[in-house]
C-alpha cells in the first residue's frame, strides 16, 4: 500500500465492519501507523474469524476509551473478555483491584505515549499456540497478555453503534506483515 491510506468510517451511521486478510496468521508481527479522529473506535483483530470471534487489539480513541489492550471478542473462557465466565463477575475482589491496576496504568502509558493530530505506531507481535501478545505505541510497550485459540486471518476493525462521532474516520497507512518462526 505505497503511498496509500486506508480510511474507515461508519456508513451509514451506526454500522461498522471488519476488513479481514485472505490468509490465516499463527505466529505474526503488525505494524501501521494511524491517526484516527478523535471519538472514534476501532480495533485491530488477530486470530479473526469472519462471525468477528478474535483477539482484538483495542484501538478505542475516544472517551473512556482503551488503546492497545487485549480481548477476546465473542471468544468463550479468553482472558480479558467482556462478559464473559472468566470475567470480572468471576473474580475475586483482589483480581478485580489487579485488573484497575492493570488498566489504569495502561491508560497512562498510552495517553503518554500517543501523539495527538499525528501519525502513531502501532506495534502488535503475537506468538505461540496459546498467543502471547504484545503491545507497542511509538515503541512503548502498552500491553504484555498471554491465551489459548492457535490460527486466524488478520481483521481490521470500524467500530459500529455509537462508537464513532459523526463525520469521524480511522486512518492507516504502511501496515506491513511479518510471518514469524
Amino acid at each position: 500500500m505505497a503511498n496509500s491510506i486506508l480510511a474507515g468510517t461508519q456508513d451509514p451511521k451506526g454500522f461498522g465492519g471488519i476488513l479481514l486478510s485472505d490468509r490465516k496468521f499463527k505466529n505474526v508481527e503488525v505494524y501501521m501507523e494511524v491517526t484516527p479522529d478523535w471519538g472514534c473506535d476501532g480495533g485491530l483483530f488477530l486470530r479473526s474469524a469472519e462471525d468477528g470471534s478474535a483477539y482484538q487489539v483495542m484501538l478505542d480513541y475516544l472517551p473512556g476509551g482503551n488503546m492497545g489492550g487485549v480481548i477476546g471478542e465473542r471468544l468463550v473462557g479468553v482472558g480479558g473478555q467482556r462478559g464473559s465466565a472468566s470475567g470480572q463477575a468471576q473474580m475475586t475482589p483482589e483480581e478485580r483491584k489487579k485488573r484497575m491496576a492493570d488498566m489504569q496504568a495502561r491508560s497512562q502509558a498510552w495517553q503518554k505515549a500517543w501523539k495527538r493530530a499525528d501519525w502513531n505506531a502501532i506495534r502488535v507481535r503475537m506468538e505461540g499456540v496459546a498467543p502471547h501478545i504484545q503491545v507497542w505505541i511509538n515503541d512503548e510497550k502498552i500491553t504484555d497478555f498471554q491465551d489459548t485459540i492457535e490460527v486466524g486471518p488478520i481483521g481490521i476493525q470500524m467500530h459500529g453503534g455509537n462508537r464513532c462521532l459523526d463525520g469521524g474516520f480511522w486512518r492507516r497507512r504502511v501496515i506491513a506483515v511479518k510471518d514469524l518462526p
